[in-house]
């Protein structure tokens, strides 16, 4: 979400949260990116590799 963040420094948010500070939103999506990084590693392997069959179809 610090991306989002205008050359000012200031956040410009151009959707709906349901956090209710920036703070929270990177604490927590750290977290949880961190908690199931070998899930998430694991999903992408079978993304990429249906993406992959896909394009030659």
């Amino acid at each position: 979400m610090r991306d989002e963040a205008t050359g000012a420094g200031k956040v410009d948010i151009p959707a709906a949260s349901s956090f209710t500070d920036l703070d929270s939103a990177q604490y927590y999506t750290q977290h949880n990116v961190r908690t199931n990084t070998a899930e998430i590693d694991e999903w992408l392997k079978r993304v990429s590799h249906v993406a992959s069959f896909a394009s030659f179809l």
